[in-house]
């Protein structure tokens, strides 16, 4: 699928059960969110329907199901495709070093940035600051989390 940045050729590319990124607004500067296409609209052309996920509201209408044009939909980053399948790896491995741990906590908060300020997906940048959090645990000695290191 096409990234705000190129050609959105995604006709060719929906599948339901499929999850993307919804453009809310009608400008490329417009809020995104994350939905799960339900059904390809044979007799709407160029719309699908989805279901939002993250709690988000179809252009604050309070729906959380909407029929939405193609022009609007967008495929998810590279580095959010794997996500699930990383993380069972990394389950597997276990007893990843401290610097190791570090280098991936601030690898998702990069990439929750890039969502945040890209996309503006607030619900999904907070998911991989959270996931960095956890990862970074406790601190030693202190504890509580380590709010700080990320924001």
């Amino acid at each position: 699928m096409a990234s705000p940045d190129t050609d959105n050729n995604i006709a060719t590319m929906c599948a339901i059960g499929q999850t993307i990124r919804v453009r809310l607004g009608l400008d490329s500067s417009s809020r995104h969110c994350r939905a799960t296409i339900l059904t390809l609209n044979e007799g709407c052309p160029h719309t699908v329907d989805v279901l939002f996920q993250d709690g988000m509201d179809w252009a604050e209408g309070k729906e959380e199901e909407a029929q939405v044009p193609l022009d609007r939909l967008f495929g998810l980053e590279p580095f959010e495709e794997g996500r699930d399948a990383e993380r069972v790896a990394i389950g597997k491995v276990g007893g990843t070093g401290a610097e190791e741990r570090r280098e991936r906590a601030q690898r998702l908060r990069e990439q929750g940035n890039q969502l945040f300020t890209k996309y503006k997906d607030y619900g999904a940048a907070l998911e991989f600051y959270s996931e960095a959090l956890e990862i970074l645990g406790p601190r030693e000695g202190k504890g509580g989390l380590r709010v700080g290191t990320l924001m």
